[in-house]
């Protein structure tokens, strides 16, 4: 038995290393979002664990993430804020790995979204996706912090 569980532990030490360093990597990169302010994560990974790795932004940083499938459903003792839930109104940045962006959110709730975090979102090319995101990204945000695997972005 003792050597069934040695062998578990090499083998899924590596695997929590290298989350943790991923998780290292977005907190450290997103220092500049502005602290109480809304952030758009666009999570473009392909692994299921990094589904919620963007939220570690919101512990960190004390940034409100607007990403939480939790607080939109009905039987959750978490809520979004009366109006203020994202839902569609910020595009499907949820539940695509290729996501559009939409900038509704501000105009359904009044806030301001400051800041946006791409995680893993090598998108390029020419289709209508890419184009529409890299309208919004040039006339409302600027180019910020780009390093393994995000990009973060501040709002002009």
């Amino acid at each position: 038995m003792f050597f069934v569980l040695l062998k578990k532990k090499n083998f899924q030490t590596p695997i929590a290393d290298a989350y943790s360093k991923r998780i290292e990597t977005i907190v450290k990169n997103t220092e500049s979002l502005p602290e109480g302010k809304a952030a758009v994560a666009m999570n473009c990974s392909d692994n299921w664990l990094e589904y919620n790795i963007c939220l570690y932004v919101a512990a960190a940083h004390k940034t409100v993430i607007l990403d939480n499938e939790e607080a939109s459903t009905v039987n959750s003792i978490i809520r979004w804020k009366k109006n203020k839930e994202p839902g569609f109104n910020i595009g499907n940045v949820f539940t695509s790995r290729n996501p559009a962006l939409k900038l509704d959110y501000e105009k359904e709730t009044g806030e301001k979204i400051a800041g946006l975090i791409q995680w893993q979102c090598n998108i390029t090319g020419t289709d209508s996706v890419a184009i529409h995101n890299d309208s919004i990204l040039a006339n409302f945000f600027i180019d910020g912090i780009k390093a393994e695997g995000i990009r973060v972005y501040l709002r002009k």
